[in-house]
């Protein structure tokens, strides 16, 4: 058995940081409590949980049952490995903050009858959310659209922290949000646009692109301190990822949402659907 002096809770998250950053605004709510990530071994779990307690497993994310019955003996290891881990560690608790990786340490959780509950942050249920909310206390969501207790998705300190508001100037400036993982249709419109050379433009462009720094332009793979950009940015243009869009419902500035085409079943264009009809923007 493992002993700390705070009670130990475990969050289950990956694939991407989406479902990354909300668990790290929930641990900051957890002060009292020791806290566990479970993640893939994908490189952006573990670039982005690095300073964190975590243990990774390799998990495929599965796309249909074939992709589920090829990769399941992943998932039974991952299952097999979190009962032992869970009897070790002595959890109070299991938060699922959605995605693939969920499955094996909530089933674990449920079969050592440890509490367990779980985010569903898009304006659908995704598949691992169809399957789990069945074993788990409670289904916290993001959307009205979405079965559960409605909560919305938490955001980091910081932003009750930073004022939004901008002064005055001369130069607009544009933030162009990629997600985590990038976007080559935005990753083209932030180069249209820096070709004009009248905005100031911040450009994250995912972990796939080089850093470049000029006068009027900015790429970044990452924006660990989003506020600081958030702040400075007088337009938004961005994908329709849960995390982002409960960002731009807490700062209010103007933006431009083009969901992904390709998100599982589509949940990004369901996100932007739900997202008008619960906000009212200045």
């Amino acid at each position: 058995m493992d002993f700390v002096k705070k009670p130990r809770v475990i969050i289950t998250v990956g694939g991407t940081g989406g479902h990354i950053y909300p668990a790290f605004a929930l641990e900051e709510y957890l002060e009292e409590y020791d806290v566990l990530y479970i993640a893939s071994k994908k490189p952006l779990d573990q670039k982005l949980l690095k300073d964190k307690n975590h243990i990774l497993f390799h998990l495929n994310n599965y796309k249909n049952f074939f992709n589920f019955f090829f990769f399941s003996f992943q998932y039974v290891f991952a299952f097999l490995s979190c009962l032992y881990i869970f009897l070790r560690k002595r959890p109070k608790a299991v938060f699922a903050v959605g995605s693939y990786t969920s499955l094996a340490p909530i089933l674990a959780a449920f079969f050592l009858r440890i509490p367990r509950y779980l985010l569903e942050q898009n304006a659908i249920e995704g598949k691992t959310t169809k399957v789990l909310k069945y074993f788990v206390l409670k289904v916290f969501t993001n959307f009205q659209s979405v079965p559960g207790v409605l909560t919305g998705n938490p955001v980091r300190k910081i932003f009750y922290e930073t004022s939004f508001k901008k002064e005055k100037e001369e130069t607009k400036v544009l933030l162009i949000l990629g997600g985590s993982l990038g976007s080559d249709f935005l990753n083209d419109i932030a180069l249209s646009l820096r070709a004009f050379g009248k905005y100031q433009i911040y450009h994250q462009s995912g972990h796939l692109n080089s850093d470049l720094h000029e006068s009027h332009y900015t790429r970044l793979r990452y924006l660990d301190d989003i506020a600081e950009f958030y702040k400075k940015a007088d337009l938004i243009i961005c994908r329709c990822g849960s995390s982002t869009l409960a960002e731009l419902s807490f700062i209010q500035k103007p933006a431009i949402l083009i969901p992904w085409i390709k998100s599982a079943q589509y949940h990004q264009y369901a996100n932007a659907v739900e997202f008008k009809k619960q906000v009212n923007f200045p």
